[in-house]
Formats: C-alpha cells, structure tokens, sequence
C-alpha cells in the first residue's frame, strides 16, 4: 500500500453496532437517564420467587412489552445493541460491576 492509499482510508470507523442510534444515546450524560427510564417500565408491585411465576404475571407481561415499546421508541434495534451500549458507556462512565460490600471488600 502506498502513502496515497493510506492518506485516502478514513480515520475511524464508527462501530455498526453504533451506526443507527440517534446522537442523545451516544452522549454518555444521558446514561443515567435512559437506563432510569427502562427500569421503571419494570417496576411492578408484585414480587416473584420463580420466573416462571414473572411470565405468567399479567403486569409484568405488559411491563416487558412495554419496555420493549420504549427500547425502540430510544432508537435501539434490538436486545444486542442495547446490551452493548450499555457496555460501552459503564465503560466510560467507569461503573464498575463489582461494588464493594461493607466491611468485606475494602481495597486491599
């Protein structure tokens, strides 16, 4: 490859994961918002030992539909970009998964 074709090859590709989400959910500070959103679709007065019980849970039924209905209304296409997302901003954000427990997982 000469000096030519490398000067002519774009700089960043985005991800095509990425490529179709609307420019509020790449802003990391609406982070907080959107997942805010999406938990209270979940939000059910009932409580279930079993999912089994969750499925057949009428309230919960139109709660995940209804949080579907929203995911797409976001702009996501699917579960996989969602999950993604969600990925990339704990990323940088720098949410860590592991949070430590009182009095057990102090920094060593």
């Amino acid at each position: 490859m000469t000096k030519e074709e490398a000067a002519k090859l774009p700089k960043y590709t985005p991800n095509p994961i990425f490529a179709g989400l609307p420019k509020i959910l790449k802003d990391p500070g609406s982070y907080y918002k959107v997942q805010k959103a999406l938990i209270e679709t979940l939000a059910c007065p009932t409580t279930h030992s079993d999912p089994a019980e969750m499925q057949k849970c009428s309230t919960c039924t139109e709660n995940m539909v209804a949080r579907r209905k929203l995911m797409h209304r976001l702009g996501f296409s699917s579960l996989h970009q969602y999950m993604e997302w969600r990925k990339v901003m704990e990323l940088m954000l720098g949410i860590s998964k592991k949070k430590p427990i009182h009095g057990i997982n102090k920094g060593d």
